[in-house]
């Protein structure tokens, strides 16, 4: 009846608002914190001199090739890597969904002097997609994200406009290059724990003196993080990192005991507690942080970043290709890689527009 699929209607509806405001929750909370991830897992203390051709900036010469810092964790999440200058006048706000899609389709939509210097169709051939801020939604560098799966030929933020947040996208994270797949258990245990912690706590409004105090002790920590007097801002008052780490760990220690217990019968009865445990050991001492461990190792092979990390990748390739996959499983792997350079090939053949005309229609929606 119509009065049934109203109700059904409105159920929906108020479902969907309270997802999103729940993972816009998680976010904020996220945000605050996320420079413990930063700290704990980094594992990139110094960069290879092709890193830095043509910039500036104040590394120090660490090796043959490298530059670093004494206390870097992750250059990588820092102004030489996982950052913009331009973006950072935006304050994107994660209050509110459609303050989000506006904040971002507005920096789409607004013009930069550098970028419109360069130029977009330049004697026939494009230097870039737009002179916009950003040129399009998934260019907007940040530690988390609202995700929603694209449908065919969607845009991410009609996506999210439409259907709500289906998940989050943590982008601060740095490859383990001691494990194997490039994160470890132990660590994925402690990141779900993080997120619920995350989830859990009360979430208050961010404003954009938060949002740029975010920023900041995200730069300290990317710079100086293993620094054992490392001061950040906590709103407005300077306290060490390693007593808001310690802090924050014990107030994730409940939700770490409720996931296990939670998860008793998966044969790792105290995998979330253990977890938790192990990164208060890094918070004691930063010498066991993955980026002092490296930088460490480094030093004593006398070894550069690149040479290193190449040949911890040659050997876990190794490794997994010795693996063997039974062969119904190797089988169907094949077949599915087949049927995936099909849809490909048919997609392509059909397609019989410009990349002119998408790029105008994909703008003026």
């Amino acid at each position: 009846s119509l009065d049934n699929a109203t109700t059904v209607a409105t159920s929906s509806a108020q479902i969907r608002r309270y997802t999103d405001t729940r993972y816009l929750d998680l976010i904020r909370n996220f945000r605050r914190n996320y420079w413990l991830l930063i700290y704990l897992f980094g594992a990139a203390p110094c960069v290879d001199a092709s890193f830095l051709e043509g910039r500036q900036h104040s590394l120090e010469k660490t090796g043959e090739r490298d530059f670093g810092l004494p206390y870097a964790t992750s250059l990588r999440m820092g102004d030489l890597g996982y950052q913009s200058v331009v973006q950072k006048s935006l304050f994107v706000c994660y209050n509110d969904l459609n303050n989000y899609i506006a904040t971002l389709q507005g920096a789409i939509k607004t013009p930069h002097p550098d970028y419109e210097k360069i130029g977009t169709l330049v004697n026939g051939e494009y230097r870039q997609l737009s002179t916009g801020m950003l040129q399009i939604e998934n260019e907007f560098y940040s530690a988390v994200r609202p995700k929603r799966v694209t449908q065919a030929g969607e845009k991410p933020l009609h996506a999210l406009r439409d259907r709500g947040i289906q998940y989050i996208e943590v982008r601060c994270m740095d490859i383990d290059p001691f494990a194997s797949l490039g994160i470890s258990e132990e660590t994925i245990r402690f990141l779900d724990t993080f997120l619920m912690y995350c989830l859990a706590y009360p979430s208050t409004q961010c404003d954009e003196q938060e949002f740029r105090r975010i920023a900041e002790n995200q730069a300290r920590v990317v710079k100086c993080g293993r620094d054992p007097d490392l001061e950040l801002d906590q709103n407005g008052e300077p306290v060490r990192l390693r007593q808001l780490s310690i802090d924050l760990l014990d107030d994730m220690q409940a939700v770490a005991e409720t996931m296990d217990r939670a998860n008793a019968n998966d044969n790792t009865s105290d995998g979330y507690a253990n977890a938790l445990a192990a990164q208060r050991e890094k918070v004691e001492d930063q010498r066991k942080t993955p980026a002092a461990i490296l930088a460490r190792e480094l030093e004593e092979k006398s070894a550069g970043f690149l040479e290193f990390t190449a040949a911890k990748s040659e050997s876990f390739m190794q490794r997994h290709r010795a693996h063997n996959i039974p062969e119904q499983r190797r089988k169907a792997l094949l077949e599915e890689i087949e049927t995936s350079r099909q849809r490909q090939q048919q997609l392509e053949q059909a397609d019989q527009q410009s990349f002119d005309e998408y790029l105008k229609q994909y703008y003026s929606r």
